[in-house]
């Protein structure tokens, strides 16, 4: 009897806390980010935030290294404007490479 096994590892990124919570010219705080799945190649992840801060921040993941959650820190500015309401801060991120999500798998690139 024939047995197969399906591949239904997709390249992905997990990101936690899902949010922060931060204070004009207060403490950092910071989220992790990791890989779901091992590259074929290096993983460069880029963060842009836009809104009351801009900021950009990169990663990179490699092979060994995928699994491991890298920590990226947001500081928050301060300026003399008194803000009536709080501010959001969209954060957008990107990984750029044209790695595989695995060797055994060609069909998706990350990008």
């Amino acid at each position: 009897m024939p047995v197969s096994v399906a591949d239904t590892d997709a390249p992905g990124l997990v990101i936690a806390p899902a949010s922060l919570t931060l204070t004009e010219g207060g403490d950092p705080d910071a989220f992790s980010v990791r890989l779901t799945t091992i590259p074929t190649a290096d993983v460069t992840v880029s963060f842009t935030a836009t809104g009351s801060a801009r900021w950009t921040a990169t990663i990179t993941f490699t092979a060994a290294t995928w699994n491991v959650a890298q920590d990226v820190t947001v500081t928050p500015g301060d300026d003399d404007v008194e803000q009536v309401n709080d501010c959001a801060i969209a954060i957008a991120c990107r990984a750029a490479t044209t790695a595989t999500a695995s060797s055994r798998s060609t069909a998706t690139p990350w990008s």
